[in-house]
């Protein structure tokens, strides 16, 4: 039996809210006994948010706030790390954020505690604890407990929706271009087993997100009236738009958003919590046409795109399963630092701006020097030091750059792993060549210090060979490579 439709038109907004911590050009050496977060990342920032508390936070707030006010709903997704930033350099800002998340007519949404990647590398405990750690912030802060998970760019995974029930929530928030079918109704409720899911309309977020500040845009100067239409006339059981909380500092958006909630009203458009919308819909009411599952049937795109961002994800998720502590690493896993290695920037609920591509190249340099150098510090708290820098993850001017006729084929290995990877696509003239070179035994000797694994592929004639050696020595190092012990504290 499916639940009666809502007599009034629904709309949901959240907004989404998250600073993380810059990496430093390379890390520092470490000093006494201080943080060892700031060796790797910049952490001086109280003048960057004092600038975005003023320009954005608290007049967005307060917009918000009379809002709600006057009839208005909406949903907060705020990062653990926003909120740490927040109390120690605006604690104003996060103050009048506090009064927003404490209205009744809003809603505190749970995140990964520092808008990392976890849940999209296989470590299922560290994406349960990430969520687990923010929801207690979210309790602590804003006496909130959570119930909808929103994962970082919106994209949710079936090792997400799996393991959801683990961190105390109840329903998910994301996007059919991820791991999902594209064609279902952004519009409409779903379910995955007991979970809900709800799903942004990603056309309706860019027009305010990203089109809004386009001049060139036939809808341009968009007025709430004409915004308000679109919502009401788009059918289904809910409209979800989701955008960046500091873009209503930006462009005349904070007007706008002053005039919308009752333009919305004058049409009969009711906005909604996540949680409202989803109590009119139980999961085991929702019939078999709205399971969903997690593997869209062309695929879908992956929110990693580039050969970069792929790289490093896989670099981190190689490093947290042997380092002894995790404060660096879960700052590592921010998505801050893997947009900025995107060779496109914008997209669903966030503003377009120009990519760099030297910029991309430098995002990524910073972030492996800093992987490299944490798992070198490392190194000392495991049984053998030199399996575990045979191991780890390399800079960018320390990889194995795959070359044909002297140019370079267009990838490199930043580990041992990594070349493994490669090796399996990779021409075999190309292997041939380096082989005759030696420069595969050089780069294992020099690079990756293991004088013998240098030794066994120099001996080796052709890429099977190679393949074997790499993989039996990469095997061997992993055993010998072992965790210390669980419950000691990082010294990195």
């Amino acid at each position: 039996m499916m639940p009666p439709e809502s007599r009034e038109r629904r709309a949901c907004f959240i907004f989404d809210l998250h600073v993380g911590l810059p990496l430093r050009p390379a890390p520092l050496p470490r000093a006494g006994r201080g943080s060892a977060v700031a060796s790797y990342l910049e952490t001086d920032l109280g003048g960057p948010v004092s600038e975005l508390a003023a320009r954005a936070i608290l007049p967005a707030s307060d917009v918000l706030a009379a809002a709600l006010d006057r009839g208005f709903s909406c949903a907060l997704s705020v990062s653990g790390t926003t909120v740490d930033l927040l109390e120690a350099h605006a604690p104003d800002a996060l103050a009048a954020l506090a009064r927003v998340a404490g209205h009744p007519r809003a809603e505190v949404l749970a995140a990964p505690y520092h808008h990392g990647i976890a849940g999209l590398i296989p470590d299922r405990a560290e994406f349960v604890d990430e969520v687990v750690r923010h929801r207690e912030r979210m309790r602590e802060v804003f006496g909130a407990s959570p119930a909808v998970f929103t994962p970082p760019e919106l994209c949710a995974t079936g090792t997400m929706a799996d393991a959801l029930p683990e961190t105390g929530c109840t329903a998910i928030l994301t996007e059919p271009r991820w791991c999902l079918p594209r064609d279902l109704d952004p519009a409409l409720v779903y379910r995955a087993g007991s979970a809900r899911v709800l799903l942004r309309h990603c056309a309706l977020s860019d027009d305010l997100a990203a089109r809004f500040f386009s001049p060139g845009w036939d809808c341009s100067p968009l007025s709430p009236a004409t915004y308000a239409g679109w919502v009401a006339g788009t059918p289904g059981e809910c409209v979800t738009v989701g955008l960046d909380l500091d873009l209503l500092g930006d462009g005349g958006l904070l007007e706008f958003w002053e005039a919308l909630p009752e333009e919305l009203a004058a049409l009969g458009v009711e906005t909604a919590t996540p949680s409202a919308v989803l109590a009119d819909r139980p999961a085991d009411l929702l019939g078999p046409e709205r399971e969903v599952s997690w593997s869209a049937p062309d695929g879908g795109e992956s929110w990693l795109e580039t050969i970069f961002q792929h790289s490093a994800a896989e670099a981190l998720a190689r490093a947290g399963a042997w380092l002894p502590g995790r404060e660096v690493w879960r700052h590592l896993s921010s998505t801050d630092h893997f947009r900025a290695m995107a060779m496109r920037a914008g997209g669903c609920g966030r503003r377009e701006v120009t990519v760099d591509h030297g910029a991309t190249v430098e995002a990524f340099a910073r972030f492996m020097r800093a992987l490299s150098a944490l798992e070198a510090r490392s190194a000392v708290r495991t049984r053998s030091r030199r399996a575990a820098m045979a191991l780890r993850a390399l800079p960018p001017e320390a990889a194995f750059v795959f070359s044909r006729g002297g140019c370079g084929a267009g990838y490199a290995a930043h580990s041992l792993a990594e070349c493994l990877e490669q090796l399996a696509f990779t021409d075999e003239q190309v292997v041939a060549d380096h082989l005759a070179r030696g420069d595969f035994s050089r780069w294992c000797e020099d690079v990756l210090g293991d004088r013998v694994l240098a030794v066994q592929v120099r001996e080796c004639r052709n890429r099977e060979e190679l393949q074997q050696t790499m993989q039996g020595r990469a095997d061997e190092l992993v055993r010998r490579r072992s965790r210390s012990s669980a419950g000691s504290p990082s010294t990195r």
